[in-house]
């Protein structure tokens, strides 16, 4: 049972982890997204489209893969509760 418990905190503090990089890359990308100064050349305005392709491609993918992992964990941590209350209601 101790055990369960240690694994179940580490799930927790792996799941607060990732959520913390998770908002910090939100909120500096939402930065980045809005700023609305735009090169007055063909050469500028082709670098922000690379570099939005880049995001885009390269960047984000990654992220939606920890968003998928991040509600999953939070999923397992649910269950976990409802499991420890249903043992714990049950011993008594």
């Amino acid at each position: 049972m101790i055990n369960q418990c240690r694994e179940y905190d580490d799930m927790i503090a792996d799941y607060e982890a990732l959520t913390s990089d998770l908002l910090e890359w939100i909120k500096k990308t939402i930065e980045t997204l809005n700023d609305r100064e735009f090169p007055n050349s063909l050469a500028g305005v082709q670098n922000m489209l690379t570099q939005f392709n880049n995001y885009r491609t390269l960047e984000k993918p990654p992220k939606f893969v920890a968003v998928v992992e991040s509600e999953l964990s939070f999923l397992i941590i649910q269950c976990g509760r409802v499991e420890a209350v249903h043992t714990c209601t049950h011993w008594s």
